[in-house]
């Protein structure tokens, strides 16, 4: 809006354009660069996409239905992953150790507090292991926060054991969902059939696996 300016301007008064509609500061001398629309990683990695119920560890369908009355929804199968009672000694004791190494190492409050601390937590850590479920409803299999429904389960295969290794190891998908408890032995193996989920499979854990396989096979 203004005539030429009497000199050759070296720096500029306002923003340059970094892509459309966004604008950084310019630096003079220097060239600007530009991120076209379209080309920008918005994820930087694997992205999972989450049921339209906002699951945290859903890897699943954006846009896929899911049921929203749950009272009529009849469960088929639950269990809880719960860490039988010989899992606790270890790591409790594992915390008393610890809290027993500060208390050498320092006296007076410090000597007890590592106790009121690292043995609550530990606690707390084997109770949260121990609220996983396993759920198998007529419309949806949940494993922990995750929801999948039916419609979208195909190949459900037992892991025993003996395979389990394996299967956990130099054959697992980096991209599967997995919820794995090394208490409980078997894993069952759920394939998507959804074309628009990234993730190829579940693996979770189960102490009924012939029964949860057989109800996902009967859907």
């Amino acid at each position: 809006d203004h005539g030429p300016l009497p000199r050759r301007e070296f720096h500029i008064a306002g923003g340059h354009e970094i892509g459309a509609g966004v604008a950084g500061p310019g630096v003079a001398g220097h060239g600007n660069i530009r991120i076209e629309t379209g080309k920008q990683d918005l994820h930087g990695g694997h992205g999972r996409r989450d049921y339209p119920e906002g699951v945290a560890e859903s890897a699943s369908t954006a846009g896929a239905p899911v049921n929203q009355d749950r009272g009529a929804d009849r469960t088929l199968h639950a269990e809880r992953l719960y860490v039988p009672w010989w899992g606790w000694p270890l790591p409790l004791l594992a915390a008393v150790l610890l809290a027993a190494e500060v208390h050498m190492g320092y006296p007076g409050v410090r000597a007890w507090l590592p106790y009121v601390v690292l043995v609550p937590l530990m606690i707390a850590w084997l109770v949260s292991m121990s609220r996983t479920k396993v759920e198998v409803t007529e419309t949806e299999l949940r494993v922990g926060k995750a929801h999948l429904p039916l419609r979208f389960a195909g190949e459900a295969e037992v892991i025993g054991r003996d395979r389990k290794r394996k299967a956990l190891g130099p054959e697992l998908d980096p991209a599967a969902f997995v919820v794995h408890r090394g208490w409980v032995g078997p894993v069952v193996r759920v394939h998507l059939t959804d074309p628009d989920d990234p993730t190829p499979y579940w693996v979770f854990s189960t102490r009924k696996p012939e029964a949860v396989a057989a109800l996902l096979r009967k859907r």
